[in-house]
C-alpha cells in the first residue's frame, strides 16, 4: 500500500524516501516541521503480531530515551489499520538530510581524512552502545552523513527486530549479510556489543580498500566463508600501501572469536590514539641459538653484548651453559622444547625427560592436549621451570605433525592458541612481569597454504613478540620462500611486534632485516636450517661438520673436521680474515682449535653484518644495500665454481631465490 498523499494522525505523507526488508520509509510534515515516517510491512506486522510480546511495540518503548546529536530521533509512534484489515506500526523520526556512508566512501582516499571520518562514526555508535542497544545492522547504509559533517546512526530502532534469519529470508543481496559477525550468523539471539565490533570493521576494511573482506559469489558462499575462513589481507587489495597499524586494527576488529576483538567502542578509538606505540618496532639483531657454547659465550660477551636463545631441556647436559643464561636473564629467551613431546622419540632424550612438564607416559598429541585438566597441568609445571627467567617462549608444538592427516592442521593451530591464551592467563594469576613469546613452528608448504588461517589466529595474541620456525628450509622455491618472507613481513607489520626468523640460513636472516623484520636466529657456526626430522630423532640435531663463515658469500660452508684443508683455498682466495680472533691467521691453524675460534669469529661477523643494516635509516637504502650483497655473493660463488673451488650449494640456490623475490 502506497501512503503517500495521505494524512494519519496530522503527518502528511508526502513521498517515498527510501524502503528495507521490514518496510517503507515517507517523508512527512507537520505544523510545518518535516519528519520521516517508517511504515512497516504487513507481512512483517502479521507474523509480529502473532507473538504474545511483539518486538516492534517492546524495542520503540526501550527508544523513547535515546537522545544524541548521533542518533536519529524518534518523536511519535501509533498503529494504522491497513485497507486489508490488518493493523501495521507506524514509527516518526527526525528527518535527517544527507548522504549514505556507501557514497561518500570512493570519494575518499586520504588516509588521515579516513581515519577521522571513522572515528567520528565510532563515536556515534559508541552514543548508541551507551544506551545499552546493539544495533544489529551497521553497514554503510545506516550512517549518514548530513550536511554540515555530522554522523548519523539510523535504523538502530531495529536493533533487536534483525537477525540472520529475516536478512537471508527477505531475500537480501550479500551486501547486508556481509557486515554481520560469526555469532550473528550462528545464534543471532544471544550476540554482544562485541557483534557491532565486527561490522565496524568491515567497514573499515571497506573504507580504505574500497573492497569487501571475502569474494565471493553465493549467500551460501559468503556464511562459510564469515564462519570459517580468514579475511584476505587488507594489504593486498592496497598493493602493500597500507599502514601498518591500519592493518592491524582491522584484522583484530574482524576476528572470528569475540573475545578477540576490540570489547568496546572505547579500546577500538584508543586503537587509532596509539600509532607511535604500535608501530615501533626495536632495532634489529641476530640470536644465538646456544647448544655447547660455553667457552665462546664466556669469551665473546666480556666486550660484546649477545642475544640469545637456550633450549631449556639443555640444562641438564650443559649446567655451566644454563648458570650463564640465570646470570644474563635479560640477554637470553628461553625455549622450553615442548614441540618434540608430540614424538614418541622424546623419551629417548634425558633433558626432555627430566623436565617437569614432559608427558610421564606417552605423548602430547591432540587427544592429550584437549582434556583442560592435562593442559592445566602442563602450564603449571611449564611455569615452575621458566619463571626464573625473564623472557621466554610460551609452550608451543609443531603444527605440521606428520603422525596425523594434513586436516588436522587447523587443531594444532587452536590447541597452540589455547595453551598461548592460557598461558599467558596463568602468568597473570601469579602477578609475574614476562616477556612473552608466541612460537609458530610449521612446515614451509604447508604455509602457503595456512598462511591466513595462521594470521587469523595469531595476530590478536597478548604476547609481546614473535618466532617463527619454519620446516624444511633446505629446498626452498620461489614460490614457498617468497610466501615464508612475506608471512613474516604481514605478521610483525600486522601485530607492531617483533618477530623472529627462527633457524634461518643467514643469507635469508640478513634479507628479512634489510626487509625490516626485527631480527633472525640460527646456531653458532651451524644449525642454519630446522627440519621435522630434528624433534623425531632420537638424538639432538648436532653438526658432525664444522662451518666457517664468509661474509663474501653471505654463507657457511661446511667442512669435515678432519679435513679442514677443504676450505683452505677459498679462505686464501678472499685473502684470509682479519676480524679480531681470526686474525690474518692460516685457516689450518684456526680450524684446529675446534669450533672455538671459528664461533668468535661468526659472532664477531654477525655483529659487523648487523651494524652495517642497523646504520642505513632509509627503508630502501637497506634493501638497495642488501641486494648488491647479493649479487656480490652469487658472483663470488660463480667464480669459485669456474675455478673448481665449489660445486653447487643450498645456499647458492636460496641466493638466487632471494634476487629474484
Amino acid at each position: 500500500m502506497n501512503f503517500s498523499g495521505l494524512i494519519i494522525n496530522g503527518y502528511n505523507f508526502i513521498d517515498v524516501v527510501g524502503s528495507g526488508s521490514f518496510g517503507t520509509v515517507y517523508k512527512v510534515e507537520k505544523e510545518n516541521v518535516i519528519y520521516a515516517a517508517k511504515v512497516f510491512s504487513e507481512s512483517f506486522v502479521l507474523k509480529e503480531y502473532t507473538n504474545d510480546r511483539n518486538r516492534i511495540t517492546n524495542e520503540i518503548d526501550a527508544l523513547k530515551i535515546v537522545n544524541s546529536d548521533n542518533l536519529v530521533k524518534y518523536y511519535d509512534d501509533f498503529e494504522y489499520i491497513l485497507e486489508s484489515g490488518l493493523k501495521t506500526h507506524i514509527i516518526i523520526m527526525e528527518f535527517v538530510t544527507g548522504e549514505k556512508l556507501t557514497n561518500v566512501i570512493n570519494n575518499i582516499t586520504n588516509e588521515a581524512e579516513l581515519i577521522d571520518l571513522f572515528k567520528n562514526i565510532l563515536s556515534a555508535v559508541n552514543q548508541l552502545h551507551n544506551y545499552g542497544i546493539i544495533h544489529r545492522d551497521l553497514k554503510p547504509d545506516n550512517i549518514l552523513i548530513t550536511d554540515d559533517g555530522k554522523i548519523k546512526i539510523i535504523d538502530y530502532g531495529l536493533a533487536k527486530l534483525i537477525d540472520f534469519s529475516s536478512i537471508t529470508r527477505t531475500g537480501d543481496n550479500i551486501g547486508s549479510p556481509m557486515f554481520m559477525s560469526p555469532e550473528q550468523i550462528a545464534d543471532s539471539k544471544h550476540i554482544t556489543f562485541r557483534s557491532d565490533i565486527y561490522s565496524l570493521g568491515v567497514i573499515l576494511y571497506l573504507m580504505f580498500t574500497k573492497s569487501y573482506p571475502y569474494d565471493v559469489t553465493s549467500l551460501e558462499e559468503l556464511i562459510y566463508k564469515i564462519i570459517n575462513i580468514p579475511i584476505i589481507p587488507p594489504s593486498e587489495r592496497r598493493n602493500n600501501n597500507l599502514s601498518q597499524y591500519i592493518e592491524k586494527i582491522i584484522y583484530k576488529s574482524l576476528s572470528k572469536k569475540d573475545y578477540n576483538r576490540y570489547q568496546t567502542i572505547d579500546e577500538f578509538l584508543q586503537a587509532f590514539d596509539n600509532v607511535e606505540n604500535e608501530d615501533s618496532i626495536t632495532p634489529s639483531n641476530y640470536y644465538a641459538w646456544l647448544i655447547n657454547e660455553k667457552k665462546v659465550y664466556e669469551t665473546y660477551t666480556q666486550k660484546c653484548k649477545l642475544n640469545c636463545i637456550f633450549p631449556l631441556h639443555l640444562k641438564y647436559s650443559q649446567k655451566g651453559l644454563y648458570t650463564h643464561m640465570l646470570n644474563n636473564k635479560n640477554d637470553v629467551i628461553i625455549d622450553p622444547s615442548t614441540q618434540r613431546f608430540s614424538y614418541a622419540t622424546f623419551s629417548n632424550v634425558t633433558g626432555l625427560v627430566n623436565l617437569s612438564y614432559s608427558p610421564k607416559t606417552g605423548v602430547m598429541d591432540l587427544d592429550y592436549l584437549k582434556q583442560k585438566n592435562n593442559r592445566e597441568e602442563y602450564i603449571k609445571n611449564w611455569y615452575s621451570e621458566i619463571c626464573e627467567f625473564n623472557k621466554v617462549i610460551l609452550p608451543y608444538h609443531y603444527i605440521s605433525n606428520t603422525n596425523y592427516k594434513a586436516d588436522k592442521i587447523e587443531e594444532w593451530i587452536k590447541i597452540n592458541v589455547q595453551l598461548i591464551n592460557e598461558s599467558l592467563d596463568y602468568i597473570e594469576s601469579k602477578e609475574k612481569q614476562l616477556e612473552t613469546y608466541a612460537m609458530i613452528s610449521i612446515n614451509l608448504n604447508n604455509l602457503i597454504y595456512e598462511r591466513e588461517r595462521l594470521l587469523s589466529y595469531y595476530v590478536n595474541l597478548k604476547v609481546d613478540k614473535y618466532i617463527v620456525q619454519i620446516s624444511d628450509m633446505k629446498n626452498p622455491n620461489i614460490q614457498n620462500l617468497a610466501t615464508y618472507v612475506e608471512f613474516v613481513k604481514t605478521l610483525q607489520n600486522t601485530t607492531g611486534k617483533d618477530v623472529i626468523a627462527l633457524k634461518v640460513p643467514v643469507a635469508l636472516g640478513l634479507y628479512l632485516i634489510s626487509n625490516g623484520i626485527h631480527g633472525f636466529s640460527c646456531g653458532i657456526s651451524e644449525l642454519e636450517f630446522f627440519d621435522e626430522n630434528y624433534i623425531k630423532d632420537e638424538s639432538d640435531p648436532f653438526n658432525l661438520y664444522a662451518k666457517f663463515y664468509f661474509p663474501q658469500l653471505l654463507s657457511l660452508m661446511a667442512y669435515n673436521r678432519s679435513e679442514a684443508y677443504s676450505l683452505q683455498d677459498i679462505y686464501n682466495k678472499f685473502n684470509k680474515c682479519d676480524c679480531s680472533y681470526c686474525n690474518d691467521r692460516d685457516f689450518v691453524e684456526i680450524a684446529a682449535e675446534k669450533n672455538y675460534i671459528i664461533k668468535l669469529h661468526f659472532l664477531e661477523q654477525m655483529g659487523k653484518e648487523l651494524k652495517n643494516l642497523n646504520d642505513i635509516i632509509d627503508e630502501n637504502e637497506k634493501k638497495c644495500y642488501y641486494i648488491s650483497r647479493i649479487e656480490e655473493a652469487i658472483s663470488n660463488f660463480e667464480n669459485l665454481k669456474s675455478n673448481g673451488l665449489i660445486k653447487k650449494t643450498d645456499i647458492n640456490e636460496i641466493l638466487s631465490i632471494l634476487k629474484r623475490i
